[in-house]
């Protein structure tokens, strides 16, 4: 209640707790919708459902007002004022309109739960990647065309490693250890936060491979590593969001572009000898792709109109060349039972840019 003698004040500072409890939780509230439109909504639908997400607000504001309306109505019907009629904390029923609130809430809460056991999650959506230009990045045409390579060989896509339902029956057909802003080294795009480099998913894949040794016997778990493929899409990151950041990372300034590219063949041969220590036998490891003509590049201005970054697309060769050659040095007969393939990215996406027409029109 509040103080009756009008000499006596009370500090505005007493409803800060609320307030903050109020504000973090609108906080939480919010970035929970809007991650959960973003991963769980179709192609097209994330920004009409954020949007209807910041208009369900205003019906709220609206709600409150009429649920105080409602609440004087209900309670004056005694002969009494309503609980919140007066304006006055001393005559007016504050705490048990907030006990009111606190059972609506409560209601909520049990009406949350009741939709959650029905909704059904779909995990073929949360790989969607959309770069901070607002064009998917790289690698995620990448993976758009790993997907397309599925559909052709008739393999549905591969659960990725942190969907929660990833286990049992489900890894079976191979799990996507992809890792959005992730690379080879393990510092590669750490100003976005938290990512798999290509070392932790090596780590992630062995958490998957000791799930599968208590599914089957040792035979049978040879026998299905020796004849799953491997896809390795490396690289791109590593310069994208390393090594052409001079502001952030300092290897452009410790590395040449060549001995850039060796730095990271080396690191990358050895996750490969890893991967092939364990029972994999079918490897395709892509190069990079011309880098210099993707919007992230374009967006910097150091090209005419029209045209890509030569000097970045220049830089690249030294990595795909390494890459080709450490494809054939593994063909080679050191790693026997084992087929590695290199996929000339470049050449395919340079003729698609030079050659438009043979694609066909959007």
């Amino acid at each position: 209640m509040a103080l009756r003698d009008p000499k006596d004040t009370i500090s505005i500072f007493w409803i800060a707790p609320q307030f903050l409890v109020f504000g973090v939780s609108e906080m939480f509230t919010a970035v929970g919708l809007i991650e959960f439109f973003y991963k769980q909504s179709v192609e097209g639908m994330q920004s009409f459902l954020t949007a209807m997400t910041f208009c369900s607000y205003s019906f709220g504001f609206y709600l409150s007002s009429l649920l105080v309306s409602l609440v004087n109505k209900v309670t004056s019907r005694s002969g009494h004022g309503g609980w919140l009629s007066d304006n006055n904390l001393n005559n007016d029923r504050l705490d048990l309109f907030y006990w009111l609130l606190a059972g609506l809430s409560f209601i909520n809460f049990f009406n949350y739960l009741f939709w959650t056991r029905w909704y059904c999650y779909n995990p073929s959506l949360v790989g969607r990647r959309v770069s901070p230009s607002g064009a998917k990045d790289s690698k995620s045409s990448m993976n758009d065309i790993e997907m397309g390579a599925g559909d052709w060989l008739g393999i549905a896509a591969p659960p990725p490693f942190s969907d929660p339902t990833a286990a049992g029956n489900r890894i079976m057909g191979g799990v996507n250890y992809a890792s959005a802003a992730g690379g080879i080294l393990d510092e590669t795009g750490q100003h976005y936060g938290d990512r798999y480099s290509l070392n932790q998913q090596v780590v992630n894949f062995e958490t998957t491979l000791s799930q599968l040794r208590t599914m089957m016997s040792p035979e049978n778990l040879n026998q299905l590593l020796a004849n799953s493929i491997v896809v390795m899409v490396f690289g791109s990151n590593d310069y994208i969001n390393n090594y052409l950041m001079p502001n952030v990372y300092a290897t452009s300034r410790t590395y040449t572009p060549e001995a850039f590219a060796n730095l990271l063949l080396n690191r990358y041969s050895r996750q490969v000898e890893a991967l092939y220590s364990v029972g994999l036998r079918k490897f395709f490891l892509p190069g990079l792709g011309p880098l210099g003509c993707i919007p992230n590049q374009l967006a910097t201005g150091q090209a005419p109109p029209g045209r890509c970054v030569d000097s970045v697309n220049q830089m690249l060769g030294p990595f795909n060349e390494g890459l080709r050659g450490l494809v054939g040095q593994f063909n080679g007969g050191s790693h026997p039972g084992a087929t590695f393939v290199y996929g000339n990215t470049y050449g395919v996406f340079g003729d698609i840019l030079n050659n438009p027409g043979r694609y066909g029109t959007l």
